[in-house]
């Protein structure tokens, strides 16, 4: 009890010190710094207790990792982390891949905070979906060489028709986890970024969500084009062909 309370002044206390930092008088904080305490408290938000997490073991215990993942609802990122968290024995902490327009115009802006910068203290980095910038890119590959991990969904939109992925309009490709990698892999060969492929369903009658880790896959490099669309395309067949196997709850 004395941790779950001692999380949520924490918590409180980021808010607060948000609240001042929007005024000038002192620098935005980030949950991120706080990852076990804000576990607590966001399990408790988001009801993680209906959270159950299948093939654990395929992720892995040691960065860097790309996950790539389906993409159903909003607070998917909030419900893969934690699975990521534990499956990795804490090892792992993830960031997450948002656009970067989300949280513009009506009703967004006549909220007192920004949530487009609550993402960001909680581990986001934005990026566009038609008009991408270097500058945008820089961040992933930094966190794959640090070296860590991040959560991408290449569909690049949420599925609306019930579908476990749908792609945007006028999209056929994944996006391409495959340039991260090669990236990484180009700039630190003796390191082997795995790419783990993440399924993400949700039960509305019982609001249970079920979170399946794929085997880990992995980049030969050199590659040219083509075998870079083939592993984008393998690693979301991947991700969705598992969520039909037999598995293993964890």
């Amino acid at each position: 009890m004395l941790k779950i309370i001692a999380a949520w002044l924490l918590f409180l206390g980021i808010l607060c010190k948000y609240m001042l930092s929007q005024l000038g008088l002192c620098r935005r904080p980030r949950f991120t710094d706080h990852v076990a305490p804000m576990r607590i408290v966001t399990g408790q938000l988001y009801g993680w207790k209906r959270l159950r997490v299948v093939d654990a073991a395929h992720c892995p215990r040691e960065n860097p990792a790309l996950f790539v993942s389906n993409h159903v609802r909003l607070d998917d990122p909030h419900m893969v982390w934690p699975a990521v968290y534990d499956a990795s024995q804490g090892r792992i902490e993830i960031r997450f891949m948002m656009r970067d327009d989300f949280f513009r115009g009506f009703p967004w802006k006549w909220l007192p905070i920004r949530l487009d910068e609550i993402a960001e203290m909680a581990g986001a980095y934005r990026i566009s979906r038609d008009h991408i910038q270097l500058s945008q890119v820089k961040p992933f590959l930094q966190i794959l060489e640090t070296p860590g991990s991040f959560l991408m969904f290449p569909a690049g939109t949420r599925s609306r028709s019930g579908l476990l992925m749908e792609y945007r309009p006028g999209r056929e490709d994944p996006g391409g986890a495959s340039f991260f990698i090669a990236h990484a892999q180009r700039r630190h060969p003796e390191r082997r970024v795995a790419a783990v492929p993440v399924c993400r369903t949700y039960n509305p009658v019982s609001r249970q969500t079920t979170v399946v880790f794929g085997a880990p896959a992995y980049l030969k490099i050199p590659a040219d084009r083509d075998a870079l669309r083939r592993f984008d395309h393998e690693l979301v067949a991947l991700s969705l062909i598992h969520i039909s196997e037999p598995t293993r709850p964890y």
